[in-house]
């Protein structure tokens, strides 16, 4: 069986995903980066119409209590000379770096096949300007799914469960737990999950879960093609 088969999607009345982000991390073109921006810029104008920024962007956190850790919301924080695109809604947005490029769609999520047909079109675009050249070193998709419901409930939405000490005379206040998974036969896909509690803003428990698909060692991905049968295979993960 594979992944694809084993693979069971659910449909929820209200999508708990706070954040969807691909990102592709390119080890060419090596020249033309300064440029790139303005390339795709002209291209991407209709979805993109706000006037690009670029910023050193420090990534929002979500704070986990207890000082434990914390949960990025923006993936590629700290990266200098990025480039933002944005729509009008300030929802769907586009980074390009030096030798990365991010799509990441904000809450309310609109769905794959909207999500996937914008990163297909920022490939094209970004096709067109390089002349077709791909050279993939990381491919990510990532989801960071947020809910907000009764602590004792957790195992009702969620497969991924706390840590359990039923001998102890002991209840769950906070935990955060992180887990570093390789697909069985392939070893360039890894699935990295973390799982933490909240405290939400009325004082109720809040749930995240970010699941981070990853590919990388992409000796292979050498085309817009290849790319894109890649991404649509870590949904699945």
């Amino acid at each position: 069986m594979t992944v694809a088969e084993s693979a069971v999607r659910r449909i929820y009345e209200n999508d708990p995903i706070h954040e969807a982000v691909c990102e592709l991390r390119f080890r060419s073109p090596r020249d033309g980066w300064a440029v790139l921006p303005g390339q795709m810029f002209e291209l991407l104008r209709d979805q993109y119409p706000t006037e690009p920024t670029q910023e050193g962007f420090d990534a929002q956190t979500m704070p986990v209590p207890g000082g434990v850790a914390s949960l990025q919301v923006l993936i590629g924080a700290g990266v200098p000379g990025r480039v933002r695109f944005s729509d009008t809604t300030g929802k769907n947005l586009l980074f390009i770096a030096p030798h990365q490029l991010t799509v990441t769609a904000l809450r309310p999520y609109q769905g794959w096949e909207d999500f996937s047909a914008r990163i297909s079109q920022a490939l094209e675009a970004f096709a067109t300007v390089t002349n077709g050249l791909f050279d993939v070193e990381r491919i990510g998709l990532r989801y960071i799914n947020r809910l907000e419901v009764p602590f004792a409930s957790v195992e009702t939405y969620f497969d991924v469960r706390p840590l359990q000490f039923p001998k102890l005379p002991l209840t769950h206040s906070n935990f955060w737990s992180r887990s570093e998974l390789t697909v069985d036969g392939d070893p360039r896909l890894t699935l990295i999950a973390t799982f933490a509690s909240m405290s939400s803003p009325d004082g109720g428990s809040s749930f995240v879960l970010d699941l981070d698909a990853i590919g990388q060692g992409l000796e292979s991905v050498t085309s817009l093609d290849a790319a894109t049968s890649l991404i649509t295979q870590l949904r699945v993960l």
